[in-house]
């Protein structure tokens, strides 16, 4: 008995976790004042995650209170990279509009607008690559400016020179990538999750003009033997 319990146990599909989804939107730093830090012509990226508990990317919706983190990240240059990352299910996102994926997980529509609600402490973030500062405040709309923090005693911050006229993020589902499970914390440490890579094509033998009639011949002899066999 106890074998055939384990035998159907092993059988039975294992029960579906639910995981968070992230998709990322990459856009180019423009109009910054704060060159040092986030120089013109640096491509960013900004990832927002979400979890409404289920455990497919098809076929969901996903609210602005489902999502629970938001990661910034740009490179300012060969040895010094940045990562500003807001535990936004702590924190609560600000914005409007529904993250939605098609029946095969495409995405298809995504929010109107994501903000932090105004600024938030610097302690709020984790934070890679930046010198100290007192605060952080940015939105994901259509409109700039998108990142903005205080440092040094005064105000910086910066567009994407690769959105809407205003400097602002583009909204469409189309700029923004699949769906991807994710998992990590909502730090600086945590890595935004990469789009897997499709299998290369595998290559099949083919036949030479000789070995395509040899194939041939002994088909031919074979189905005579059926023949043979049959009558």
């Amino acid at each position: 008995m106890a074998c055939l319990l384990a035998v159907a146990a092993a059988l039975l599909p294992a029960a579906a976790l639910a995981s968070p989804y992230a998709s990322t939107y990459t856009g180019t730093i423009a109009h910054s004042d704060m060159t040092a830090d986030a120089p013109d012509g640096a491509t960013f990226t900004l990832t927002l995650v979400f979890d409404n508990g289920g455990t497919t990317a098809a076929g969901q919706n996903w609210g602005t209170g489902d999502i629970t983190c938001g990661f910034w990240r740009w490179r300012v240059d060969g040895t010094r990279s940045v990562a500003v990352a807001l535990d936004l299910g702590a924190v609560g996102a600000a914005g409007t509009g529904t993250a939605i994926t098609n029946a095969l997980g495409a995405l298809t529509g995504m929010f109107t607008d994501v903000n932090t609600g105004g600024t938030l402490a610097w302690a709020d973030y984790g934070i890679g690559g930046l010198p100290a500062g007192s605060f952080i405040g940015w939105a994901a709309d259509g409109g700039g400016q998108i990142f903005g923090m205080a440092a040094g005693g005064s105000l910086h911050s910066f567009d994407d020179g690769s959105g809407t006229a205003a400097g602002g993020v583009q909204m469409l589902a189309s700029r923004w990538s699949a769906a991807l499970p994710f998992t990590g914390a909502c730090d600086a440490s945590a890595v935004p999750p990469v789009p897997p890579t499709p299998p290369a094509p595998t290559a099949i033998p083919a036949l030479s003009s000789w070995g395509v009639l040899l194939l041939s011949g002994l088909l031919g002899l074979g189905a005579l033997g059926c023949h043979r066999k049959f009558e």
